[in-house]
């Protein structure tokens, strides 16, 4: 096996760069961001799902605005983008919206030299570079910078790397992409994913999506136990396609649920409708709020944890506290709106 350091994506940093014309250039039929599209692709399938999914009507206007694409494409010897397929789709539509009607585009854009857009600068790679070379630089490229890639993307692509590539987790670590147990629960989050779709995509055609449910279940401490056991990971899934959480954020309160027997049966007992998801939940956190408030209101939540946090100051906390007049101010203004709190509380005037 080749050594890390010998394909550190160099190879691509250092391509040489040649100006392209753009009807030249194809679109990745392999392309991260359309991996979950089970379907024989071409290239006018892939630029219009690109023009669907890839946020490209903003990123035309940041061209426009630029005048120009400053950043080179990376092609392959065949000119396959390898990097850079939303930046073709954006110059493709500018082109088109210029050539479907001249006047108008010259009026909206005054001056702009739409030559630019005909033809882009690209980094040609080599014909025999090595697939790891280019693995690398594209990870880097989407991983450890502002222009990621989706979760079920990310994790497909190091699923890849770990499983046909024979990448170990130790080298995606020592890569710098994240930590080993990160890595670990990536993969195993990408599997739990494709059982999902395995099961459900018939009727969830946003299968992808739910793996940021799955990254929540694995990265609970206090779903640990639960998710040790297949057939709870079944229910969890079953759950995801029932809608039973609202979203993603909402499995923070499975625990509480899971915990309160009346409110976990008040979970199975709610059947979704299309347009209420998320009821099963709302309706379990209902009951658990009936000895709990701040499980489902902000402000008792922070009230909660204020009362927390003064039951945990120590003795050393409060030797200090008395030095500083300004710490004292707070904890006698908080003494007052407690005060003035109640007495409204009480009071039939409000």
């Amino acid at each position: 096996m080749q050594s890390i350091e010998q394909y550190a994506g160099t190879e691509v940093v250092t391509a040489p760069i040649k100006q392209i014309n753009i009807e030249d250039l194809k679109f990745d039929l392999n392309n991260i961001r359309l991996s979950h599209i089970e379907m024989k692709k071409d290239h006018k399938f892939v630029e219009e799902k690109l023009r669907e999914i890839g946020d490209i009507e903003q990123l035309k206007t940041d061209i426009l605005g630029a005048k120009t694409v400053y950043e080179p494409l990376i092609v392959d010897s065949n000119y396959n983008v390898i990097e850079g397929n939303r930046r073709l789709a954006a110059c493709r539509l500018i082109l088109e919206e210029e050539r479907d009607d001249p006047i108008s585009f010259q009026n909206a854009y005054p001056g702009l030299d739409i030559t630019r857009f005909s033809k882009l600068k690209c980094k040609i790679l080599p014909e025999n570079i090595n697939p790891t070379a280019i693995s690398i630089y594209l990870i880097s490229t989407h991983m450890r910078t502002k222009k990621p890639w989706q979760l079920f993307n990310r994790a497909l692509y190091l699923t890849t790397l770990h499983r046909e590539y024979n990448w170990t987790f130790e080298r995606i670590s020592n890569q710098g992409f994240m930590s080993k147990n990160t890595a670990i629960r990536t993969v195993l989050c990408y599997d739990l994913t494709i059982k999902y779709k395995e099961k459900y995509s018939k009727k969830d055609d946003a299968w992808s999506r739910k793996y940021i449910y799955f990254w929540k279940l694995l990265t609970s401490k206090t779903l640990y136990e639960f998710r040790a056991h297949d057939e709870n990971i079944s229910k969890f899934s079953k759950w995801i396609f029932d809608k039973k959480f609202k979203n993603h954020t909402y499995i923070k309160h499975l625990p509480e649920i899971l915990s309160n027997k009346q409110a976990y049966e008040k979970f199975l007992e709610i059947k979704e409708q299309d347009h209420i998801p998320g009821l099963s939940c709302e309706c379990a956190l209902q009951v658990i709020a009936k000895n709990d408030p701040a499980v489902v209101d902000k402000t008792f939540k922070i009230i909660k944890n204020t009362i927390t946090t003064i039951q945990n100051f120590t003795r050393i906390d409060i030797k200090h506290i008395r030095k500083d007049t300004k710490k004292l101010q707070y904890i006698s203004e908080l003494e007052k709106e407690i005060v003035q709190l109640n007495k409204e509380l009480k009071s039939n005037d409000v």
